[in-house]
């Protein structure tokens, strides 16, 4: 495969170029850092992966951000724009862009990922992160009908709980009580990264 990774900060995407590269070929990776709230910076990341490699096969909304498990009186506003507009806005661009892209060159599947939320759960804590993602759902359902006959498929994602930083750090910043309830999340249903993210790219190539 050739890939091309976008992250936030240029120091995540030169160590993602940098191992990938090391670990297969490093003409097969590219990146660059991207705000997928800015439509203009995800069109850039579009734009970079057509350069490099001819066209995009399957495009990836993953970028997302959480807010600690405490209830919503207790969220500092910026944390209320970061989440909405990262998960929520950076979905909506990542779409957009993909959508057009995948339309001109006459074929490709987009996926959105789903998150906790998604199916309706709620959790005391998660109302924003979690409004996010059953947004998202909704979103992703109209694009299916939307496209629907076309050269291009859309699909959602489904992870499951995964172990990564931002899932420990929603617990790290929040309520001790409510994270004391919330830790079977960890023992019971919870995946470590190595695991998904292998999973979920073969069902993507397949």
């Amino acid at each position: 495969c050739r890939v091309t990774v976008g992250s936030r900060g240029d120091e995540a995407v030169t160590r993602a170029v940098r191992t990938h590269g090391e670990k297969h070929r490093p003409d097969r990776i590219a990146g660059r850092a991207v705000d997928v709230a800015e439509h203009a910076e995800v069109q850039a990341l579009w734009d970079l992966a057509v350069e490099r490699f001819g066209r995009v096969d399957a495009w990836i909304n993953n970028a997302g951000t959480s807010n600690p498990q405490r209830p919503l009186v207790e969220q500092a506003p910026d944390t209320l724009a970061a989440v909405a507009k990262t998960n929520l806005l950076g979905t909506m661009n990542g779409s957009a862009v993909a959508l057009r892209g995948m339309l001109k060159q006459g074929g490709g599947a987009l996926y959105n990922m789903e998150g906790y939320g998604s199916d309706g759960e709620r959790m005391v804590g998660m109302a924003l992160y979690g409004s996010t993602k059953y947004a998202i759902r909704y979103f992703t359902k109209s694009l299916v009908d939307e496209t629907r006959g076309g050269p291009v498929l859309v699909a959602l994602l489904s992870p499951g709980v995964v172990v990564t930083d931002l899932l420990t750090s929603v617990y790290e910043q929040g309520d001790p009580d409510l994270v004391r309830r919330a830790r079977w999340l960890f023992k019971v249903s919870a995946d470590p990264v190595e695991i998904v993210s292998p999973w979920l790219a073969d069902a993507v190539l397949a």
